[in-house]
């Protein structure tokens, strides 16, 4: 009896002390949130220099699966002309979430107010880390501008 219960006692220490967390899922972690607005300042240093060509090093390939480069060039260059030189940005909200375990990611979304030389906008980028790296997903641009 005392082999058994000894068993038990050992076989439930052994259960306690495993790591059931086959997925563990985080969200709005400061840090993702940090790592998601230094691709956002790059973009935005970017886009202040026109430099197109390393905004595109910024997106994930899955998003060309959508758009082509050259398609999100015109866009960011038609962008660029209707609103107007780009003065600032502002973060008005956030979320992230970074699942791990089995099926391990992390994705994050910004909005931003940002202020242009003939319009305002409001900014919403996904973003999800692939190969250790945030890169853009998603990157959608709402103003006025746009409908004059």
């Amino acid at each position: 009896m005392k082999k058994f219960i000894f068993t038990v006692v050992l076989f439930i220490s052994f259960l306690t002390s495993c790591n059931f967390s086959a997925n563990v899922k985080y969200e709005n972690r400061l840090q993702d949130k940090d790592d998601a607005e230094s691709i956002a300042g790059e973009l935005y240093l970017y886009t202040s220099r026109k430099d197109y060509e390393s905004i595109l090093k910024l997106v994930s390939d899955d998003f060309y699966k959508i758009s082509s480069k050259g398609k999100f060039l015109e866009f960011l260059k038609a962008k660029d002309e209707k609103l107007g030189k780009y003065k600032d940005f502002t973060l008005i909200n956030w979320k992230t979430t970074t699942k791990k375990g089995t099926d391990s990611k992390t994705e994050y979304l910004l909005i931003y107010k940002v202020k242009y030389s003939k319009y305002v906008s409001e900014e919403k980028i996904s973003m999800i880390k692939e190969n250790n790296e945030v890169k853009i997903l998603g990157y959608n641009v709402s103003s006025e501008g746009f409908l004059k």
